[in-house]
């Protein structure tokens, strides 16, 4: 999953994008049980359980995102050197990501995270669209492919 050198062709890029991409959409919605079974685990009285969830959500998260993004940005650098690309196209989508990194990073962690880092609200990931989207059109085959 983190390799950056070599390419990648169609079928080996949709599934590692697919792959990455239910990662990061994991991430968002399962967060919240694992973030339940810490505070389970760690036993703690029901005044200070809050201040664990954010210690776990303050720790963990930002792994999280860092990893969804490097495994979206080898595969698109891999898929971009092997459609004639340059590879340094190939990070656009995992930027556009990043651009969201507030929705991506903060969606399903409940409010003490986002509020202690300054988060009032979280607006429409646009960015996010848009590099998801990108992701699946550096999936398409080109137009004189369909032809051959």
């Amino acid at each position: 999953m983190f390799r950056w050198t070599g390419a990648l062709d169609r079928s080996a890029y949709a599934w590692r994008s697919g792959i990455a991409i239910a990662f990061l959409v994991a991430t968002i919605v399962f967060f919240p049980f694992v973030n339940a079974a810490i505070m389970r685990a760690s036993h703690c009285a029901p005044d200070t359980c809050g201040a664990v969830g954010l210690v776990a959500a303050t720790a963990i998260r930002p792994i999280l995102f860092v990893a969804a993004i490097a495994m979206v940005l080898g595969a698109c650098i891999r898929r971009a050197r092997d459609a004639g690309l340059k590879p340094w196209l190939g990070a656009f989508p995992p930027l556009m990501l990043a651009g969201d990194q507030a929705f991506l990073q903060f969606a399903g962690a409940g409010w003490a995270y986002p509020f202690s880092a300054g988060i009032l609200s979280i607006k429409l990931p646009l960015y996010a669209l848009l590099g998801t989207t990108t992701i699946v059109l550096l999936g398409l085959p080109a137009r004189d492919a369909l032809r051959r």
